[in-house]
C-alpha cells in the first residue's frame, strides 16, 4: 500500500506568499521537476474563484513519503488530509481535500522520502464528493442527491457504509455501485420504516478481470430511502475502495417494490403500461393488482424484454389460476410478446410475474386492456405517451376528439393546452384582474379556460394585448404553465440537470431549472433541452402525469 504522511509539524503562519510560484489552472495537469529529497517542497500558487471543496489528485511512485498543504492570502497554513478514498482505476492517484474560501492560495508539496522524483497531479474544484465517516448506521448516514457520485473506502471485512436518499417523486431509482475486482460488496436499499426492498451483489457474476458495477432499478414511492453498502466476499480487503450514485427516472409507471407476494401487490389501471425488473437477490416474483367493475374481455399484452423466459399466471381474489387446471405457470420465452385474453367478471385479480433466471435481471413491460373501457384508435400499444395519455382519458382531462382518435403527434395549440391544464385540477384562485386578449373574444371556446388561467397568475399572453392561441406551445412556455400550475420549486435533493441551450440569463432558466431538478424533463442527448421546439399533445400528457405526480 501507499505510505502517506496525513500531517505536518506543527504549522507556522509564512512570511509572505511565494512570488516565485508557480501559476496554475484548476484540471490543468502538471508535471513539475524533482522535489528535494528528506523534507524538499514544491510551491505553486491558484486562485479559487468561490467557496468550495479543492482537492489534489497526485499520482506518484509507491513509497513515497507526500505531504500538501495550502497557504492563504493571510499567510495561514492550511493542512490538506489525505482521503481513505483512491481513483479505483489507478491505485497510484491519491486524494487531498479541504473546503475553503474564495481567494489565492499557494498549494506546497513536501517530500519526506529519501528519494527524489517527479509526480503528476491537477487540482479540482467542486468536482468529488467523499464520505464522511462515521457512516455506518441509519442515524450517521450521509446524504446523497439524486445524481451526485460519492467516493469511498472499504476499510476491512466488517464494514458497513448507510446513505440516505429522498426520492421526491414516484419514479424508477437507478443504483449503481463500482468497486475493485478482487473482492464483492452487497448494496441493499431500506424505506423509511427500515423494511428492505431490494438486495444487489456481483458474485459469481462477473469476469475476474474487470472491475465490478451493479446497475439496479428499483420502483420507489416518494419517500425517503436509505442504501447499505457492505463487505460480502473477496480476498485481501485493506483499504480499497468504491463509488456509489444513485439517480431517479421519471418513470411514472413502474412497479413499486417490494411487490413479492400478494399483499404487497402494486396496484394498476387498464390501459396502462407498466415496467418492471425481476433480478437476483431474492426478487424472483411481482404481483400485481387489478380491479375490474364491469364485466368483459381483459387483454394482457406481456413483452418479455430479457434473455431468459418468464413465467405468467392470472389469479382470481381467492387465489385461483384462471388459465389452466394446473398450478404451472404459463411461460413467456425470451424476447417474445405475449396476449392473452380472459372473459371475466367485476371483481379484483392479480397478475403474478415469475424469473426463470436469479443470476440475472429480466425486464418486462405489461399492459392491460379491457373492452368497457376502450382505448384511442390513433394511439397504439407501446407508443410515446400511451399510458399517460389513457390515463388522463379516464381522469377526464381529455376527451380526444368525436371519431374516437387523440392525434397524440399533432402539435398542440395553446389553447388546448390551456383546457388541459384546467382539467388537471390546479389551484384557480384569482391573483390578478382578468384581462381582455383581443385574438381571444368571448365566443372563443376556451375563452373561459384561458381567464381562469390568466387570472390565477398560470399563464400569461404573447404580447401587444394577444394570447395567440392557435400558435403551437413550445418547450420554455410549457415549463413556465406548469411550474406556475403546481406551484413548483427546484427540489435540493437533486444534482440539477444542466442544460446547454438554457443559460442562466434565458428568461425560462429557473423554470426549466426547476423541471430538471424535479426529473419533470430529462431533456434531450448532449445536454439540450431545446426551448423553442413545440410541443404535440402526447409529450404534453407526458410532462402533466410527471407534474401531477409530485
Amino acid at each position: 500500500m501507499l505510505a502517506l504522511s496525513l500531517g505536518f509539524t506543527s504549522p507556522k503562519a509564512e512570511a509572505s506568499h511565494d512570488p516565485t510560484a508557480t501559476p496554475v489552472s484548476f484540471e490543468q495537469s502538471n508535471s513539475g521537476p524533482s522535489i528535494p529529497i528528506n523534507g524538499g517542497t514544491k510551491r505553486y500558487s491558484i486562485t479559487v474563484p468561490k467557496d468550495g471543496l479543492f482537492v489534489i489528485e497526485a499520482e506518484y511512485v509507491p513509497f513515497q513519503f507526500l505531504e500538501v498543504r495550502l497557504i492563504d492570502e493571510n499567510h495561514n497554513v492550511i493542512l490538506m488530509p489525505v482521503a481513505n478514498e483512491v481513483n479505483d482505476k489507478n491505485p497510484y492517484v491519491q486524494w487531498f481535500h479541504k473546503n475553503v474560501k474564495q481567494g489565492k492560495y499557494i498549494i506546497e508539496f513536501k517530500n519526506n522520502s529519501q528519494s527524489s522524483h517527479t509526480f503528476k497531479w491537477k487540482a479540482s474544484f467542486n468536482k468529488h464528493i467523499f464520505e464522511t465517516e462515521p457512516n455506518n448506521t441509519k442515524n450517521t448516514a450521509n446524504t446523497v442527491l439524486m445524481g451526485q457520485t460519492i467516493n469511498a473506502s472499504v476499510e476491512d471485512r466488517t464494514f458497513t457504509d448507510f446513505y440516505k436518499i429522498e426520492a421526491v417523486r414516484d419514479g424508477q431509482l437507478k443504483l449503481n455501485l463500482s468497486y475493485h475486482r478482487d473482492y464483492y460488496l452487497i448494496l441493499r436499499l431500506f424505506d423509511s420504516a427500515g423494511r428492505l426492498i431490494k438486495e444487489f451483489n456481483t458474485y459469481s457474476f462477473q469476469t475476474p478481470d474487470a472491475d465490478l458495477f451493479i446497475s439496479e432499478n428499483v420502483g420507489v414511492k416518494k419517500g425517503i430511502y436509505h442504501a447499505q453498502v457492505s463487505y460480502f466476499y473477496g480476498w485481501s480487503i485493506k483499504n480499497d475502495f468504491y463509488k456509489f450514485k444513485p439517480e431517479l427516472k421519471p418513470i411514472s409507471f413502474h412497479e413499486n417494490e417490494p411487490n413479492h407476494t400478494r399483499s404487497e401487490a402494486t396496484p394498476i389501471g387498464l390501459n396502462e403500461t407498466w415496467t418492471g425488473e425481476l433480478s437476483r437477490m431474492g426478487d424472483t416474483e411481482d404481483f400485481y393488482l387489478l380491479d375490474l367493475t364491469k364485466t368483459g374481455i381483459l387483454k394482457l399484452l406481456l413483452k418479455n424484454q430479457s434473455l431468459n423466459d418468464l413465467h405468467y399466471q392470472l389469479q382470481d381474489a381467492d387465489g385461483r389460476f384462471l388459465e389452466s387446471d394446473t398450478y404451472e405457470p404459463l411461460v413467456l420465452n425470451a424476447g417474445d410478446t405475449l396476449t392473452l385474453s380472459s372473459n371475466l367478471a367485476p371483481g379484483r385479480y392479480y397478475i403474478r410475474l415469475v424469473g426463470n433466471n436469479p443470476s440475472t435481471s429480466q425486464r418486462y413491460e405489461m399492459t392491460a386492456f379491457h373492452d368497457s373501457n376502450p382505448v384511442f384508435t390513433d394511439v397504439a400499444f407501446g407508443s410515446m405517451g400511451f399510458s399517460e395519455i389513457h390515463r388522463m382519458k379516464t381522469t377526464k382531462i381529455v376527451t380526444g376528439y368525436p371519431d374516437g382518435t387523440f392525434h397524440p403527434n399533432h402539435l398542440i395549440k395553446r389553447s388546448h393546452a390551456a383546457l388541459m391544464i384546467e382539467r388537471a385540477g390546479v389551484d384557480l384562485t384569482p391573483v390578478r384582474s382578468a384581462t381582455t386578449f383581443s385574438d381571444v373574444p368571448a365566443s372563443h371556446p376556451e375563452h373561459s379556460s384561458i381567464q381562469k388561467l390568466y387570472r390565477a397568475g398560470i399563464i400569461d399572453g404573447t404580447g401587444n394585448g394577444t394570447f395567440s392561441p392557435n400558435n403551437y406551445l413550445t418547450r420554455e412556455q410549457m415549463a413556465k404553465i406548469l411550474v406556475n400550475a403546481f406551484d413548483l420549486t427546484p427540489a435540493k435533493e437533486f444534482i440539477p440537470t444542466k442544460f446547454t441551450d438554457v443559460p442562466a440569463n434565458h428568461w425560462a432558466y429557473s423554470y426549466v431549472h426547476t423541471l430538471g431538478s424535479r426529473q419533470i424533463t430529462l431533456g434531450y442527448s448532449k445536454g439540450f433541452y431545446m426551448p423553442k421546439e413545440q410541443l404535440t399533445r402526447a409529450q404534453l400528457a407526458m410532462f402533466l402525469t410527471r407534474a401531477t405526480g409530485e
